[in-house]
C-alpha cells in the first residue's frame, strides 16, 4: 500500500478528511514511529517476516537495517563492521532487520496487510495523543492487538 493511501485511512480514523488538523509530514512521522515500534515487537517475537539473508565476507560493513543475527555464526562486530573468525565467507547468514521508514507519499508501507492494520492503529494513537485526547481505549486496543499478533505469529 502506498503511504498516501495509508494516510487517507488514518485521516478517516482521526476525523481529518480535509487535512486540516495534521500535515502529511506529521502523519508520516507518526507512521515512522509506528514502524519503529512494530519492528521492535516483531523482532522480539523472532517473527520470520523480519529476517534477511546475506553472505558474509571478511570485514564487511554491517547492513544499515541490521538488528541482530538469527543464530550463531563465527563472526564478531567492531565499529559497524562484521569481522569473521578464520573463514573466507559464510553464505546464507540470517539476521533480523528493521523495515525501512517512509519519506514520501509515493513510498510503499513496508509491511504486509496483516501488520498494516496494527500500523494504522498505532499511527492513530500517536496522532490523537498529540492533541491530548484520551487514548485509554486506544491503548487497551493496542494491547489487545499485540496479544493477537503474538498469538498469530506464535509468540
Amino acid at each position: 500500500m502506498k503511504v498516501e493511501d495509508f494516510l487517507e485511512i488514518v485521516r478517516f480514523r482521526v476525523n481529518d478528511k480535509l487535512s486540516v488538523a495534521y500535515s502529511d509530514d506529521e502523519l508520516m512521522q507518526f507512521l515512522n514511529d509506528s514502524i519503529a515500534l512494530l519492528n521492535t515487537e516483531l523482532i522480539t517475537l523472532k517473527d520470520p517476516v523480519m529476517l534477511k539473508e546475506i553472505t558474509i565476507s571478511q570485514s564487511m560493513a554491517m547492513p544499515a537495517n541490521f538488528v541482530k543475527f538469527a543464530g550463531k555464526y563465527p563472526v564478531y562486530i567492531a565499529d559497524d563492521t562484521i569481522k569473521m573468525l578464520g573463514t573466507d565467507s559464510i553464505p546464507n547468514v540470517l539476521y533480523f532487520a528493521n523495515k525501512s521508514k517512509v519519506s514520501s507519499l509515493n513510498d510503499e508501507v513496508p509491511f504486509s496487510d496483516t501488520e498494516e492494520s496494527m500500523l494504522v492503529q498505532l499511527t492513530v494513537i500517536y496522532a490523537l495523543n498529540k492533541n491530548e485526547y484520551s487514548t485509554d481505549q486506544d491503548e487497551r486496543l493496542l494491547d489487545k492487538l499485540r496479544e493477537i499478533i503474538r498469538a498469530v505469529k506464535g509468540g
